[in-house]
């Protein structure tokens, strides 16, 4: 049955990935079907995956959770995870016409194939493995491993190719990977505010630059008196079409940084806010406050001083900007729309 299943597959799709058993004397390594969006994409496009495997043997088994979690920690700091994946255990057809027909002896087994599909969008360029699934729902611990996409070092405009903007590097002249301790020695005193474990510097009227554990991380911009409406022709212009879209937000995520632009009605004058948030710091600060105030109090750690935990967290952003974060949060999947 799992033969002519597999027949079945392979001329229903051409493309193939296979399926690596971990131990093929006792389960045979199965071939299945793996359907790319395209082998070749800009760093602000989606890549749809789709991929069919046989009929579960295992019930009980949450398929799109346990593939959005094989997504989520086997991205490797290159991809990221849009929305949900989506699965459909579809009664295959032919099987289903010929259970219909009279059979006196003979039971036959109706297939129902697996289907997942999700959509990833990359976190750098170059040529990038998409991550393996274990397939959870097979027995005999098996990996689907679903090729490799390559990703220009471009956005992409329209149906046109364009450089880089410069907010995937930095902001206003500022790298991502900017030390307060150096930037504060070329602005006033009087633009540099302290908030808890943060510093916030006011290089200009309306932009704020955030640095946290000592790294610059997020920046704000106010654009008062402009509407979203007005903006979003430029805004498409220079940044592509949004990931995300929402009634009164567009969001884009450039590689390691996510650019949200939303109406502001904080000020005497209604405008827009644009938030800048540089995610693969972000990322590294939480695992750091997770790995000490959870993993390092069951462990019974030495707690720490105040002068240890700054100079901790200045040195894993550091290596977060040099070795980007694995454990990003998916995109909330209601408001995706992805964007090619």
């Amino acid at each position: 049955m799992r033969t002519a299943l597999t027949a079945l597959l392979a001329l229903s799709m051409p493309t193939t990935v296979l399926l690596e058993a971990a131990d093929t004397s006792s389960h045979p390594t199965l071939i299945s079907n793996v359907k790319l969006s395209s082998s070749k994409i800009a760093l602000n496009e989606v890549e749809r995956v789709e991929f069919t495997t046989m009929q579960r043997e295992i019930e009980n088994v949450d398929i799109a959770a346990s593939v959005a979690n094989a997504l989520r920690l086997g991205a490797g700091g290159q991809w990221l995870l849009l929305g949900k994946p989506t699965v459909t255990e579809m009664l295959n057809s032919s099987s289903s016409a010929e259970a219909a027909k009279p059979q006196a002896t003979v039971v036959r087994e109706r297939l129902r194939p697996v289907t997942v599909v999700f959509t990833v969008l990359p976190r750098t360029s170059g040529d990038l493995a998409l991550p393996d699934i274990p397939l959870t729902w097979l027995v005999g611990n098996q990996i689907a491993r679903l090729g490799v996409v390559v990703v220009d070092a471009s956005i992409k405009v329209g149906s046109a190719n364009q450089d880089l903007p410069r907010e995937v590097s930095g902001v206003a002249g500022y790298a991502w990977n900017a030390k307060f301790s150096d930037v504060r020695e070329h602005v006033p005193a009087s633009q540099v505010e302290t908030q808890n474990n943060r510093q916030l510097i006011h290089v200009q009227k309306n932009l704020t630059l955030e640095f946290i554990g000592g790294t610059l991380a997020q920046a704000t911009l106010l654009a008062p008196g402009l509407s979203l409406e007005q903006a979003r022709i430029e805004f498409l212009k220079h940044w592509g079409i949004p990931q995300i879209e929402e009634p009164a937000a567009l969001t884009w995520v450039l590689g390691w940084t996510r650019i949200t632009a939303s109406a502001d009605a904080s000020g005497p004058t209604p405008g827009i806010i644009l938030k800048l948030v540089r995610e693969d710091v972000r990322a590294n600060l939480t695992h750091t406050q997770v790995s000490n105030e959870v993993f390092g109090v069951l462990d019974g750690g030495l707690p720490e001083t105040p002068e240890q935990a700054e100079a901790r967290r200045a040195k894993e952003v550091s290596d977060a900007l040099e070795h980007p974060a694995t454990g990003v949060p998916a995109v909330p999947d209601a408001s995706a729309t992805p964007g090619k």
